[in-house]
């Protein structure tokens, strides 16, 4: 084997002697892989000349997008008429709606509800009331018990008050 004259001579022979192939086929794959690279090479060229673009083209474009889009007037503080139009109906019905509503009833007072009292007047109702003649024995029955716990209550305070003259 003859010694290379330089690297790529060099690497084609070592590449032959170890896969077995012959060196035209490197050969072939080498130019091969030269063409896509210059290949690949120019469409990156290609890429970057479409894409880029000069001052004059984005100006045009500038002038195309300005073109399209809707004119405003500028109002009062720049902003269109339309939307103070509605903010001042908006105010106008807050307005009319504070001053038109009638103010809220106070709330009354909590009265403090005894409910043994409530009880009592319930019951004295009750007793004022006309009983039915099937139920008059029991109103009797009730009058006497009453009586009874009267009589008995008054029996007892005076034993009391008799305890403490002694």
């Amino acid at each position: 084997m003859k010694s290379p004259d330089n690297e790529k001579e060099f690497v084609r022979q070592f590449l032959a002697e170890e896969t077995g192939a012959r060196p035209e086929a490197s050969t072939t794959r080498e130019s091969e892989t030269e063409q896509l690279r210059q290949g690949l090479h120019d469409f990156e060229q290609w890429a970057r000349d479409a894409t880029e673009r000069s001052d004059e083209f984005w100006q045009h474009q500038l002038a195309a997008i300005r073109s399209r889009m809707p004119v405003q007037s500028a109002g009062m503080f720049g902003g269109s008429m339309q939307a103070w139009a509605i903010l001042a109906a908006l105010v106008i019905v807050a307005i009319s709606l504070l001053t038109v509503a009638p103010a809220p009833a106070p709330a009354p007072a909590a009265a403090q509800v005894d409910v043994d009292h409530e009880l009592l007047l319930a019951v004295e109702r009750d007793m004022r009331s006309e009983v039915p003649t099937a139920l008059q024995p029991a109103t009797l029955l009730a009058q006497e018990i009453n009586d009874g716990m009267q009589s008995h209550a008054a029996n007892s305070h005076s034993t009391k008050e008799k305890a403490h003259e002694d």
